[in-house]
């Protein structure tokens, strides 16, 4: 019996981290795809005629070497060796190739990518509560423009009925005979 609770412990954490792992293969691979999207992005405007900041340039230049990185990467990653094989080969290159790694396959990038969603995502929901306050004090303002203008609409009938009789009086003053009873 505590050897099957043992057995399911351990297949339960494998799959976790066989679903960490793509999980973390998966925000490399879109982190190096935004990467290549703002690189065209920069390349073009430089091909312009356009002026790249000092960090841009630094951008595309590791954006290139984590995109020639890249291939040997996954080529290793691909190979059937062991996990164990893999574990030393990426140590291996680790320790004394440290630059191979693309950039978007460390966790300290993953990260700060993690960072910036979750700030991303607090800015939208600010964002969202003031647009739904400035659009219930747009609402609000036409509310109130629509109650004057309905103010001055009853107003002016007020002031008509008052006009015509007023006119009616004057009838009466001018004629001696009454035109109607109020």
């Amino acid at each position: 019996d505590t050897r099957i609770k043992n057995l399911v412990l351990m297949g339960e954490e494998s799959v976790e981290k066989v679903k960490d792992g793509f999980i973390f293969m998966g925000t490399g691979s879109k982190l190096l795809v935004t990467d290549i999207a703002t690189c065209g992005k920069l390349f073009w405007r430089a091909l312009l005629g356009g002026t790249l900041q000092p960090r841009e340039v630094e951008t595309l230049r590791r954006t290139a070497r984590d995109v020639l990185t890249f291939v040997p990467f996954i080529v290793i990653l691909i190979l059937p060796i062991t996990p164990v094989g893999h574990v030393l080969v990426f140590s291996f290159i680790q320790q004394n190739f440290p630059a191979l790694f693309p950039s978007q396959f460390t966790s300290a990038r993953q990260k700060s990518m993690r960072r910036y969603e979750d700030l991303k995502k607090q800015l939208d929901s600010v964002m969202e509560q003031e647009g739904l306050k400035w659009r219930e004090e747009q609402f609000n303002k036409a509310v109130e423009a629509v109650e004057a203008l309905t103010a001055n609409v009853s107003s002016k009938k007020e002031d008509k009925k008052k006009i015509s009789l007023l006119e009616e009086s004057l009838g009466e003053v001018t004629s001696g005979t009454p035109e109607r009873e109020a």
